[in-house]
């Protein structure tokens, strides 16, 4: 398989905080604005929150964790990765299913059904949980360029170096 150039990157590092997860939405429904992906926002935006929110919720150590949340779009393909210091394991790649009274439990079912691939990266230090999703219209005449971390609570600086 050929890897097809970065034609548009965004990374922004994230509290271990609830409060993150909303961040890390307006992070990514920004972010495909600006790169004119608006058409695949919803689905993209439910996934990262799903994933985010596995991060805190699954991630003990809270006052050195940070969470990174990482976009590219390599020709008509969106990855998105969420990389924890957590040691935990994200469950099986196929996720169990949730019985109607279950409060929780039906996040990474919602990734199995929306993504296009999904898996997981076992790091040193953590893990990184990562999804595709195909872009079905042509992707606009982009520049390549990283995006930003903005300014916002519960939004650490990112390295763009």
């Amino acid at each position: 398989m050929t890897r097809q150039a970065v034609l548009q990157s965004a990374t922004y590092t994230l509290n271990h905080r609830p409060t993150s997860v909303r961040s890390a939405r307006a992070c990514t429904r920004r972010t495909l604005a600006a790169w004119a992906l608006l058409d695949i926002a919803d689905d993209v935006t439910l996934l990262v929150s799903e994933l985010v929110t596995n991060a805190i919720v699954h991630t003990a150590d809270a006052v050195r964790c940070q969470i990174e949340l990482a976009l590219n779009l390599s020709g008509r393909t969106l990855r998105a990765d969420i990389t924890d210091h957590g040691h935990s394991w994200p469950g099986p790649m196929e996720p169990p299913r949730a019985v109607p009274d279950d409060e929780s439990g039906r996040g990474l079912t919602v990734v199995n059904s929306l993504a296009d691939k999904w898996g997981v990266e076992l790091l040193p230090d953590g893990k990184t949980v990562w999804f595709l999703i195909t872009v079905r219209r042509a992707v606009p005449c982009l520049r390549p360029s990283r995006t930003p971390s903005p300014r916002w609570p519960g939004i650490a600086p990112a390295d763009h170096g």
